[in-house]
């Protein structure tokens, strides 16, 4: 299995590079009336933030998948009260909080995508 442990402030810096870095390629294109370039080019974008799409898509449902989890395990542990389980409560809840963390960036990511693909 591919790991997608990848830093989503990464993946946004190379969508953003990878959009500014075609914006005067497709320019240029315009200026020489050559509407097949451009539209190769546009092609070619597209399809590479689909791809980023698709799989920080993948990525948010496996986030939620592990937390789903890790909440089911806090629901076994929450109500005993020895020192055993309230400590794996309190384990368990930093996992939680840090999935969380993770989910929120990646939609975050998510909605910059979609920002810029109707801003364009």
């Amino acid at each position: 299995m591919v790991s997608y442990d990848l830093n989503i402030s990464q993946i946004n810096r190379v969508v953003s590079q990878n959009e500014n870095s075609l914006k005067p390629s497709v320019k240029a294109d315009q200026n020489r009336s050559s509407g097949s370039s451009q539209t190769s080019e546009t092609s070619s974008s597209s399809s590479s933030i689909e791809a980023i799409k698709k799989m920080l898509e993948k990525r948010l449902e496996q986030l939620q998948k592990q937390l789903e989890t890790i909440q089911k395990q806090i629901a076994q542990y929450q109500n005993d009260t020895n020192k055993y389980a309230q400590d794996m409560v309190q384990t368990l809840s930093q996992k939680a909080s840090s999935l969380l963390s993770q989910i929120a960036e990646v939609s975050a990511s998510l909605a910059e995508i979609e920002k810029n693909r109707s801003g364009s």
